[in-house]
């Protein structure tokens, strides 16, 4: 397997557990769930730091 289906694979990983917990978060009270809503989203956070790597890296990749 290469370096580029490596990170195409876990770029879609990754986009499937942002979508999980994006759909996860619509489907809560805010008002009761408030700090459960804020761990979610600050893991989105971390997620599409995450993905941004990963794409940073596909850029290099590209061009060799």
């Amino acid at each position: 397997m290469s370096p580029r289906d490596i990170i195409w694979r876990a770029l879609e990983r990754l986009r499937e557990s942002r979508e999980l917990l994006a759909d996860s978060i619509t489907q809560l009270n805010p008002r009761e769930h408030r700090d459960l809503i804020d761990g979610l989203r600050e893991c989105e956070r971390l997620i599409q730091t995450q993905i941004h790597i990963l794409r940073r890296l596909e850029r290099r990749y590209e061009e060799t």
